[in-house]
Formats: structure tokens, sequence, C-alpha cells
């Protein structure tokens, strides 16, 4: 049907036919052109482009919210990376919502927490937020002007450090962890060169075995041509004890192969295994640094947390 007979149709009939339809074109009409938002609302519902929705979204403000559940549900992070970043850029706080909401990067997340000019953009930037070091990071960075909209956060920061610093001075205070974990290193490392030893014998016993194993596969092809090409039947059946000899052998070496595949698995999870310890320590080890980093930052602008909290104080007594 062309779209003056259905819209000629009662509202019911439309709402029906719009249900039905797959033509983006002729949906995207009724969006804008229908006078019943029950229509423009079963229209929208089935619009697939989501280009096409952000412009409705601005111009047809009784689908606003289908749109928004639209553009929630159609959006791909990985697949639509060059829209959500145009989409951070519209002037529409929707729209910049649901674009941080598919977002993972957090600096920019960390950003827009700071430097949004709507509430609820912010507020949606920092919920979304999981990298808390970032924004932190961020606000010191931040000018003035930034720094007295964020003013409680930023005192908390210069006073008692980033969520990082919080971390590494938790630990350090913890005076059990230390001695728990150089333990604990010292016991992986024991176990980690036993590993290394143990896969470099299997990896090199696997290369030898898989030689012969291949080489007994090329002696038993070349068996195998020479009894096809015999002509005189006793000398075919010459080759057979030779053909089972050598196919056994290959059973046997195969088999253990296997086992030595198996072997090899396991080490390598061991492997795995002994390395995440050596990265908590890493990250461990970091935290130490960054707490030190942090703790000579916050002495050296005591004069500025002074002047902050003077300034606060007298702005409470206007």
């Amino acid at each position: 049907m062309e779209y003056l007979e259905i819209a000629n149709l009662t509202k019911n009939a439309r709402v029906a036919a719009v249900k039905d339809m797959t033509d983006q074109v002729m949906l995207e009409k009724f969006v804008r052109e229908d006078t019943e938002s029950g229509v423009k609302c079963a229209a929208a519902w089935n619009l697939t482009n989501p280009k096409v929705l952000i412009k409705i979204m601005n111009d047809v403000y009784q689908v606003r919210w289908i749109v928004e559940v639209r553009l929630e549900n159609i959006i791909d992070p990985f697949k639509h990376k060059e829209l959500i970043h145009s989409m951070l850029l519209n002037s529409d706080e929707t729209i910049r919502r649901i674009a941080l909401r598919k977002t993972s990067d957090q600096n920019v997340l960390a950003q827009f927490a700071l430097y949004d000019s709507s509430e609820n953009v912010r507020g949606t930037a920092l919920y979304v937020l999981t990298d808390k070091n970032a924004y932190d990071e961020a606000l010191l960075q931040a000018p003035p002007h930034i720094r007295r909209q964020h003013l409680r956060h930023y005192l908390k920061i210069r006073l008692f450090g980033t969520h990082i610093f919080r971390q590494a001075k938790k630990i350090r205070n913890d005076r059990a962890v230390p001695g728990v974990l150089l333990r604990g290193l010292n016991d992986k490392l024991s176990e980690w060169n036993e590993t290394i030893c143990e896969y470099s014998d299997l990896f090199r016993q696997q290369k030898e075995w898989s030689d012969k194993v291949r080489k007994i596969a090329a002696s038993i092809a070349e068996v195998e041509d020479a009894q096809n090409r015999a002509t005189d039947n006793l000398v075919r059946e010459s080759y057979d004890p030779m053909l089972t000899d050598l196919r056994n052998q290959k059973a046997e070496l195969s088999k253990s192969l296997q086992m030595i595949d198996l072997r090899l698995e396991d080490v390598k999870k061991r492997k795995e295994e002994i390395l995440v310890v050596f990265k908590e320590a890493t990250k461990a080890a970091e935290m130490y640094q960054k707490h030190g980093e942090v703790m000579k930052n916050v002495l050296a602008n005591q004069t500025e947390i002074k002047g902050l909290l003077e300034k606060t104080e007298a702005n409470s007594q206007i």
C-alpha cells in the first residue's frame, strides 16, 4: 500500500499497518507527518537506522522516549564508534547521555563528568565511569573554575589523595600484607622456576617425538610405495611385517605425544596462574609508588588547600 492509502485509514488501522511495516522511508514519514502520537510511536519502534532516530529525537517531541529506548538497543559500541563520537558532540543532552552509556573510554568519561554543561550528563558520565583514578587525575589537572564546581571532591583529593593513593595507603597501613605478599612471591618464584624447567623439557621432548612420528610416517609411505610397485605376490607380502612394526611404533609414539601435549597444556595453565600473582604484586608496587608521589603532591599544595578552605568558609557565611 502507498503512504496516502494507509494515511487515510483509521487510527487503529494505521497503528496495525506501521507495526508490520519494514520500509524505513515510509516509517520515518509516518513518524514526522501522522497526527496521532500512537501511530508515531508505533512507526518509530520499527526504525532501525540510528542516524535517522537521532534526527527524529531532535525533531519530533512525542517519540523521544521511544527513540531513546531504540537507540539503547540498536547502538553497538564496537560497530558504531564514529556515530557514538558524533553523538557525544550533539547539542541534545539525552543523546550525549546515551553515547556515554555506550562508551568505555575512561578518559572521555572523566572529561564529560567535569566539563559538560549539563548536570544530568555529568552525572551519567560519573555513574558510567569505572576508573575513579581517571576522574581524580582529570580534576587535579582541571582549571580553577572547574575545581570550584567540584570543590568538595577536589578538597577530598588534596587532603586524602586520589583513589589509588588511598588504596596504597590502606595496604601500607596493613602491616600483615607486605609479609604475606613477600612469602607468596618467594613460593611462587620457586614454583615458577620448576614450571619453566618442566615446560622446557616437555617442549624439547614434544619436538623430538614429533620428528620421530614424521620420520616413521615417511618410512611407512616409502614401504607402502615399494609394496605397491612390487609385481610378485610373495614380494608384496614380505613387506607386511615391516609395515605392521612401523605402524605399531607410530601408534605408540602418537599416544605418548598426546600425553605430552596434555601435560604441556597443564604446565601452561600453571604458568598463567603464577603470572597472575606477579601481576598483582606489580599493581601493589605501583600503588606504593603512587602513594609516595601523591603524598609529596599533597604536602606541596598545603598552602593552596588552606586558601581554598578559607574561601569556602567565607562563602558559607555570606
